[in-house]
């Protein structure tokens, strides 16, 4: 039987936020790029006077693995000071990686490369995108390399 304990709650929660991008075959690899395309727009809403339709957002980052799973940082696109890319691998949804918007707004696609400490067969990415106010940049259009490999479209 599972105890719903404090830890086992945050657990079920967390995984319930998660977008779930399935790869349609498990791939072995070390590096994992994820390309946003696009964002699920907000009609009319700026950031600092900016539209927000150019925006990713996102909580965390992870990947189900036959391994640990632990990633690591390689870079990102762009990222603003207040939200940077590290932020989005340490499972707090207090804080997130946040694409530019104060002194420029970067146009699609945004990219973020991550590193696996070994190469693992990878079946999916999950992803928590922004949880607090505003809810903006979600990701909408995602594509998956693997090993620079398209594997997820």
């Amino acid at each position: 039987d599972l105890e719903y304990t404090d830890p086992v709650v945050d657990e079920i929660m967390f995984k319930s936020l998660q977008k779930r991008l399935e790869l349609p075959t498990p791939t072995r690899g070390e590096y994992i790029t994820l390309v946003f395309n696009n964002n699920v727009a907000n009609q009319d809403t700026t950031l600092g006077g900016m539209p927000d339709r150019h925006i990713i957002c996102i909580c965390n980052v992870s990947v189900d693995a036959n391994g640990d799973g632990e990633l690591s940082l390689v870079e990102s696109s762009s990222e603003e000071a207040t939200g940077c890319a590290i932020e989005c691998l340490n499972r707090d949804l207090e804080t997130q990686w946040h694409t530019a918007f104060r002194k420029e707004v970067i146009s699609f696609p945004h990219t973020l490369t991550l590193k696996l400490d070994s190469p693992q067969v990878i079946t999916s990415v999950n992803i928590v995108p922004r949880q607090s106010a505003p809810k903006n940049g979600k990701p909408k259009d995602v594509s998956v390399f693997i090993d620079d490999v398209l594997v997820y479209e």
